[in-house]
């Protein structure tokens, strides 16, 4: 197979959601050839311990289990 399809996903600082981009990249010339974009917002939930965790005010287990919550989002 001569084609990589990725996936990026990225969150930022506004704290609104996660963007996802899908791309094919040739393993040959290493062109990228972009094929679709999407967006999630994120449960108002997490969004909520997101702007608290950029607050600092969360404890080590607080701030494990965020880490673990989005980890679970971003693969659903």
């Amino acid at each position: 197979m001569d084609k990589l399809s990725v996936l990026g996903i990225m969150s930022g600082t506004s704290l609104d959601g996660i963007d996802f981009v899908l791309c094919d990249i040739d393993k040959n010339s290493l062109k990228i050839k972009f094929n679709s974009s999407a967006r999630s917002l994120f449960p108002p939930d997490i969004r909520a311990k997101l702007v608290v965790a950029t607050q600092h005010n969360l404890n080590v287990e607080e701030l494990a289990l965020l880490h673990h919550d989005l980890g679970r989002l971003y693969a659903k």
